[in-house]
């Protein structure tokens, strides 16, 4: 039952930061959601990848770099 709810803790904390990086990708400074259409391009090109992803990756190799 511990695991569960550590597991679900951790899917928690991952999407936040997934949907925290998604939308600090989509607003300029002023907190404006923006557009750049170079930028969603080169990422279906495949020349670079969304932020969100980016982390969680990056919450995923911390969660299984734990031991």
């Amino acid at each position: 039952m511990l695991a569960d709810v550590e597991l679900l803790q951790e899917i928690t904390e991952a999407s936040r930061t997934a949907v925290q990086a998604f939308v600090s990708d989509r607003t300029d400074a002023e907190g404006v959601v923006t557009s750049n259409a170079l930028t969603n391009f080169a990422r279906l090109a495949g020349l670079g990848q969304q932020p969100y992803l980016k982390a969680l990756k990056a919450c995923f190799v911390l969660a299984t770099s734990v031991p």
